[in-house]
């Protein structure tokens, strides 16, 4: 009738474990820099996206690397890429990409810097200075 099939044998498996691509692909930072400003982070992705409609493509990340070397630093993205610097590239975009529609909101991105470790400070405006107040207290002196 049927064959007997026989269970396989644990000890050949190899365990595999599932890791999130933004965590395996972080931004490649300086050493000593653990955060950024969002206004920098925008200021980049602007950079990016030359076409104005809020998102960056393949195709203008790789043009921002090659012209602006500073990008793909911060990105972690070699600017030349080469036959073995493309698959680098593809994890990171894939990474920042969290809804694989092929191109990365300024959320996404600031998503991936975060996932990655990276603090991101919001630009906090100068304080409004009173200067009625200042200018009572200076009478009252």
């Amino acid at each position: 009738m049927g064959q007997a099939c026989s269970a396989p044998d644990d000890s050949d498996r190899e365990e595999v474990v599932a890791i999130d691509t933004a965590e395996a692909v972080r931004p490649l930072l300086r050493e000593d820099q653990f955060s950024m400003s969002v206004k920098a982070l925008q200021d980049a992705f602007t950079q990016c996206d030359t076409n104005k409609d809020n998102f960056v493509t393949k195709i203008e990340l790789i043009k921002a690397c090659k012209s602006h070397p500073e990008i793909a630093h911060l990105l972690g993205i070699p600017e030349h890429l080469r036959d073995s610097a493309r698959d680098q590239f593809e994890q990171v975009f894939q990474a920042m990409d969290r809804d694989s529609d092929r191109k990365v909101t300024f959320d996404e991105l600031k998503s991936y810097f975060r996932q990655g470790g990276v603090i991101l400070q919001d630009d906090e405006p100068l304080p409004l200075v009173d200067w009625a107040e200042i200018a009572n207290n200076a009478k009252t002196c």
